[in-house]
Protein backbone atom coordinates (compact mmCIF):
# COMPACT_ATOMS: atom_id res chain seq x y z
CA UNK A 1 0.00 0.00 0.00
CA UNK A 2 1.55 3.51 -1.06
CA UNK A 3 2.38 6.41 1.74
CA UNK A 4 -0.74 8.25 0.60
CA UNK A 5 -3.51 5.73 0.01
CA UNK A 6 -2.76 4.81 3.68
CA UNK A 7 -3.28 8.08 5.06
CA UNK A 8 -6.24 8.43 3.67
CA UNK A 9 -7.64 5.39 4.55
CA UNK A 10 -6.45 6.54 8.24
CA UNK A 11 -8.85 9.37 7.53
CA UNK A 12 -11.75 7.55 6.06
CA UNK A 13 -13.17 5.90 8.70
CA UNK A 14 -13.16 8.72 11.32
CA UNK A 15 -16.45 10.60 12.44
CA UNK A 16 -16.79 14.14 11.53
CA UNK A 17 -16.15 15.42 14.84
CA UNK A 18 -12.47 13.61 14.92
CA UNK A 19 -11.72 15.08 11.17
CA UNK A 20 -12.61 18.55 12.43
CA UNK A 21 -10.61 18.40 15.66
CA UNK A 22 -7.80 17.70 13.59
CA UNK A 23 -7.80 20.00 11.24
CA UNK A 24 -8.40 22.32 13.87
CA UNK A 25 -5.43 21.30 15.64
CA UNK A 26 -2.97 21.29 12.02
CA UNK A 27 -4.23 24.81 11.93
CA UNK A 28 -4.11 25.87 15.08
CA UNK A 29 -0.23 24.37 14.95
CA UNK A 30 0.42 26.25 12.05
CA UNK A 31 -0.59 29.37 13.79
CA UNK A 32 1.56 28.88 16.42
CA UNK A 33 5.05 28.22 14.25
CA UNK A 34 3.98 31.50 12.46
CA UNK A 35 3.36 33.03 15.36
CA UNK A 36 6.89 31.71 17.20
CA UNK A 37 8.85 32.92 13.52
CA UNK A 38 7.16 36.62 13.75
CA UNK A 39 7.79 37.30 17.40
CA UNK A 40 12.00 35.27 16.80
CA UNK A 41 12.25 38.16 14.10
CA UNK A 42 10.57 40.63 15.98
CA UNK A 43 12.87 40.14 19.58
CA UNK A 44 15.88 40.25 17.32
CA UNK A 45 14.63 43.97 15.32
CA UNK A 46 14.02 44.85 19.32
CA UNK A 47 17.69 43.48 20.10
CA UNK A 48 19.66 45.37 17.31
CA UNK A 49 18.08 48.74 17.67
CA UNK A 50 18.46 48.10 21.38
CA UNK A 51 22.34 47.42 20.79
CA UNK A 52 23.07 50.34 18.46
CA UNK A 53 21.31 52.60 21.23
CA UNK A 54 23.77 51.32 24.22
CA UNK A 55 26.58 52.23 21.39
CA UNK A 56 25.49 55.51 20.85
CA UNK A 57 25.62 55.87 24.77
CA UNK A 58 29.11 54.75 24.94
CA UNK A 59 30.07 57.14 22.16
CA UNK A 60 28.34 60.06 23.88
CA UNK A 61 29.68 59.11 27.26
CA UNK A 62 32.81 59.01 26.25
CA UNK A 63 32.55 62.25 24.57
CA UNK A 64 31.63 64.18 28.12
CA UNK A 65 33.75 62.65 29.93
CA UNK A 66 36.86 64.41 27.74
CA UNK A 67 35.84 67.66 29.36
CA UNK A 68 36.29 68.03 33.22
CA UNK A 69 32.71 70.02 33.24
CA UNK A 70 30.63 67.20 31.89
CA UNK A 71 32.55 64.75 33.01
CA UNK A 72 30.75 61.66 35.37
CA UNK A 73 30.62 62.07 39.40
CA UNK A 74 29.72 58.24 39.52
CA UNK A 75 32.75 55.67 39.65
CA UNK A 76 31.75 52.45 37.51
CA UNK A 77 30.33 50.17 40.38
CA UNK A 78 28.25 53.37 41.75
CA UNK A 79 27.04 53.51 38.00
CA UNK A 80 26.79 49.61 38.32
CA UNK A 81 25.18 49.31 41.37
CA UNK A 82 22.49 52.31 40.59
CA UNK A 83 21.41 50.08 37.50
CA UNK A 84 21.33 47.14 39.52
CA UNK A 85 19.13 48.75 42.05
CA UNK A 86 16.58 49.97 39.66
CA UNK A 87 16.58 46.58 38.02
CA UNK A 88 15.63 44.52 41.41
CA UNK A 89 12.75 46.88 41.70
CA UNK A 90 11.45 46.23 39.14
CA UNK A 91 11.63 42.76 38.92
CA UNK A 92 8.90 40.11 39.74
CA UNK A 93 5.47 41.25 39.99
CA UNK A 94 4.67 45.38 41.05
CA UNK A 95 7.12 48.05 40.95
CA UNK A 96 8.85 49.33 43.73
CA UNK A 97 8.90 53.51 42.98
CA UNK A 98 10.27 54.64 45.46
CA UNK A 99 13.57 52.68 45.00
CA UNK A 100 13.90 53.49 41.59
CA UNK A 101 13.46 57.37 42.24
CA UNK A 102 16.17 57.14 45.47
CA UNK A 103 17.92 55.58 42.55
CA UNK A 104 17.29 58.16 40.25
CA UNK A 105 18.37 61.00 42.39
CA UNK A 106 21.57 59.82 42.83
CA UNK A 107 22.73 61.09 39.65
CA UNK A 108 24.07 64.90 39.47
CA UNK A 109 24.41 65.42 35.59
CA UNK A 110 24.13 63.62 32.09
CA UNK A 111 27.40 61.68 32.00
CA UNK A 112 26.12 60.11 35.41
CA UNK A 113 22.93 59.40 33.82
CA UNK A 114 25.02 57.68 30.52
CA UNK A 115 27.08 55.64 33.09
CA UNK A 116 24.08 54.38 34.76
CA UNK A 117 22.32 53.59 31.33
CA UNK A 118 25.77 52.11 29.84
CA UNK A 119 26.00 49.64 32.83
CA UNK A 120 22.05 48.86 32.44
CA UNK A 121 22.50 48.28 28.67
CA UNK A 122 20.02 45.68 27.55
CA UNK A 123 18.60 43.60 30.84
CA UNK A 124 15.49 41.43 30.62
CA UNK A 125 13.05 42.06 33.76
CA UNK A 126 11.10 38.88 34.96
CA UNK A 127 7.37 39.80 34.91
CA UNK A 128 6.88 37.18 37.91
CA UNK A 129 3.56 36.20 36.35
CA UNK A 130 3.57 32.68 34.06
CA UNK A 131 1.20 34.44 30.84
CA UNK A 132 2.60 38.00 31.14
CA UNK A 133 5.75 38.25 29.06
CA UNK A 134 9.25 39.20 30.23
CA UNK A 135 10.24 42.89 29.67
CA UNK A 136 13.35 43.41 26.88
CA UNK A 137 15.04 46.66 26.55
CA UNK A 138 17.11 49.87 27.60
CA UNK A 139 16.74 51.38 30.65
CA UNK A 140 14.92 54.34 29.30
CA UNK A 141 12.31 51.33 27.75
CA UNK A 142 12.48 50.04 31.10
CA UNK A 143 11.00 53.40 33.01
CA UNK A 144 8.68 53.94 30.49
CA UNK A 145 7.71 50.53 30.77
CA UNK A 146 7.49 50.27 34.54
CA UNK A 147 6.20 53.06 35.37
CA UNK A 148 2.56 54.21 33.59
CA UNK A 149 -0.33 56.40 34.91
CA UNK A 150 -0.75 55.89 38.16
CA UNK A 151 -0.98 58.50 40.85
CA UNK A 152 2.31 56.71 42.37
CA UNK A 153 3.89 56.32 39.50
CA UNK A 154 3.16 59.88 38.46
CA UNK A 155 4.75 61.70 41.28
CA UNK A 156 7.79 59.40 40.99
CA UNK A 157 8.13 60.60 37.36
CA UNK A 158 7.70 64.39 38.27
CA UNK A 159 10.48 64.27 40.79
CA UNK A 160 12.50 62.39 38.81
CA UNK A 161 12.14 64.90 35.71
CA UNK A 162 12.47 68.02 38.03
CA UNK A 163 15.24 66.17 39.17
CA UNK A 164 16.77 65.60 35.79
CA UNK A 165 16.06 69.28 34.83
CA UNK A 166 17.86 70.85 37.54
CA UNK A 167 20.71 68.66 36.74
CA UNK A 168 21.03 69.12 34.01
CA UNK A 169 20.35 65.70 32.63
CA UNK A 170 18.07 65.79 29.29
CA UNK A 171 16.19 62.47 29.46
CA UNK A 172 12.65 62.54 31.17
CA UNK A 173 10.75 59.90 31.93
Amino acid sequence: MAKGEFVKQSFTGLPNWAKGDIAVGVVAGVGFLVYKLYKAVKDAQETKDSKQEVQEVKQELNALNQNPSTKQTLSVSDAKGIANNIFEAMTGMGTNETAILQQLLRLKNQADWLAVRQEWGVREIPSGVIFVPNFKGTLEAALTSELGDTPEDLVVKAKANQHFAKVGITARI
